[in-house]
């Protein structure tokens, strides 16, 4: 399996457990081509620190057993918590911040990741 093919994988699959934890407009992108320190970015919204909290605890559950990962970052809940397993940084968001540092426009030229999932939008869109 390629790296880039199982890096993929990982993103994806972490994209869906802030899906399940009700995060909202998750991104997965490809940035490799204007990054050189990782491969995916996924971008999500929670609505609580609590909330922020659930989804950190699941994705590093979720990336220690099935995958053997320590993400290094954030352990306690932020306005941003930033997980970084390497190929894959995940940031999620409370929606001001989100809406404050804009990793999309930042990161405009990366790549969109289609998610085989219901991905729900953001609120008051």
């Amino acid at each position: 399996m390629s790296c880039f093919f199982s890096s993929v994988l990982v993103a994806v699959e972490m994209a869906k457990v802030a899906s399940d934890v009700k995060a909202s407009d998750i991104r997965v992108l490809f940035v490799k081509p204007l990054v050189y320190w990782t491969r995916f970015f996924i971008i999500a919204t929670a609505f609580s620190r609590p909330q922020i909290d659930a989804i950190n605890s699941r994705m590093r559950d979720l990336a220690e057993k099935k995958y053997g990962k320590v993400p290094s970052g954030d352990t306690k809940p932020n306005s941003w918590t930033l997980l970084d397993f390497g190929d894959v940084v995940i940031h999620i968001f409370l929606p001001p911040q989100r809406a404050f540092y804009n990793l999309e426009e930042f990161y405009g030229n990366a790549t969109p990741i289609e998610l085989p999932f219901e991905n729900q939008p953001p609120f008051g869109r």
